[in-house]
């Protein structure tokens, strides 16, 4: 762990300097804050997920009379909120690694005017992700399109009952409509899915072939989520078995997905609005009032009927014609669509968007798409009925 158990090792950060990094660190950490020096000097951070990590780095200082600091060491989740509220209220933070006789476990002593604790060390480093993968296929984001793509996905995840997709975004490339390298996201809990797309700028041929590919990453949503805080541009690369998003401040690494059977169909389906069966358009305020008068949280369903005189919202299980008349902003065509009451609500507040759209196919008595004002976004909500146009 220490590069002998001899030295009596100290190491010092500025703590504003260790606290900017260890939060964005400390938000993959489900296992650990791994500590490495660099051959610059500074130490690089990697908080370790289950599917993705977040590396940056942050320089230290050794005190007067020492040359040396341990090259790796690593703190377990229990240790990252003592650091973090340390550092909040201290201007310098020191690690003691001296050995400590009376101590069961290898641990530093953290110091700083006001505070003095102790903290164990992990035996085992745990491995960590090359930010440097060989073989990569680089592509250019501009980085406002990349943060919108992940807000109109990660709601999606939000509140997972799957192992499978639990907290975790989908991305890979695939052509568009009209034959343009993209790269997609897509959300899901299981029921519904969001899906957004994003152009690549100046695609090559390498962006085609990773298209052809059809390869399928993984990433934690606190990963992505943390890209609010870049410039311009967000640079993503490819490799055979990860994905590193570099947001100019630190490095998102993700993996490839396995088995991407859940993900697979989705990254093909498309949604034209040349081709439908049935459209409408609704104010985003209106249609979440009519739902508030079924029950939430109650397992209810919201029938949603299309008809020529407007939707009619109302609870199909109820006795009584509860039906609220809502006025179209758009439509065409007519349908008999019933939904779970909570996801609907649910998905439509999700959309940052004044109006949303419910665009379905006849030959699709599963699922419709619902939209916001946004062309490169959409969700796909499952029914939890059989449609009738009747």
């Amino acid at each position: 762990m220490r590069n002998s158990h001899e030295e009596v090792m100290k190491i010092i950060f500025n703590s504003k300097a260790l606290q900017a990094v260890f939060s964005q660190c400390c938000q993959h950490a489900t296992t650990a804050v791994v500590f490495k020096v660099q051959s610059d000097g500074a130490y690089e951070l990697t908080g370790t997920g289950q599917f993705s990590q977040y590396s940056e780095k942050v320089s230290f200082s050794i005190p007067e009379g020492e040359d040396s600091a341990p090259e790796v060491f690593a703190l377990g989740k229990a240790s990252l909120s003592v650091i973090a509220n340390a550092a909040y209220f201290e201007e310098n933070l020191t690690f003691d690694f001296g050995d400590d006789e009376e101590a069961d476990v290898q641990r530093i002593e953290l110091r700083g005017e006001n505070v003095k604790t102790y903290l164990p060390l992990m035996n085992q480093v745990p491995p960590t992700f090359s930010i440097k993968p060989e073989n990569k296929i680089g592509l250019n984001i501009k980085s406002e399109d990349f943060i919108k793509a992940v807000k109109e996905t990660v709601f999606a995840t939000a509140t997972s009952d799957a192992k499978a997709f639990k907290d975790t975004i989908a991305l890979g490339v695939k052509f568009n409509e009209d034959s343009k390298p993209i790269l997609r996201l897509i959300g899901t809990e299981g029921h519904v899915i969001a899906v957004a797309d994003v152009l690549i700028e100046k695609p090559g041929k390498t962006v085609d072939e990773a298209a052809k590919d059809e390869k399928i990453y993984i990433l934690n949503t606190s990963s992505l989520q943390l890209t609010g805080a870049v410039d311009e541009k967000v640079h993503i690369d490819l490799a055979d078995n990860m994905v590193v998003i570099d947001t100019n401040h630190g490095c998102v690494t993700g993996l490839t997905l396995k088995e991407p059977k859940a993900y697979g169909t989705l990254f093909q389906r498309e949604l034209s609005l040349n081709e439908y069966d049935y459209y409408v358009q609704l104010g985003k305020q209106d249609m979440m009032k009519a739902l508030s008068f079924i029950p939430a949280n109650s397992g209810k369903k919201a029938r949603v009927a299309l008809t020529e005189e407007g939707v009619r919202v109302s609870e199909p299980e109820c006795e009584v014609d509860n039906a609220v008349l809502l006025k179209t902003l758009a439509s065409a065509g007519q349908a008999n669509l019933v939904f779970s009451r909570d996801f609907l609500a649910n998905t439509i507040s999700a959309v940052a968007t004044e109006s949303v759209a419910i665009v379905g196919h006849s030959s699709d008595k599963k699922s419709v798409y619902l939209r916001g004002e946004d062309d490169n976004a959409y969700v796909v909500i499952y029914l939890v009925a059989a449609r009738s146009d009747k």
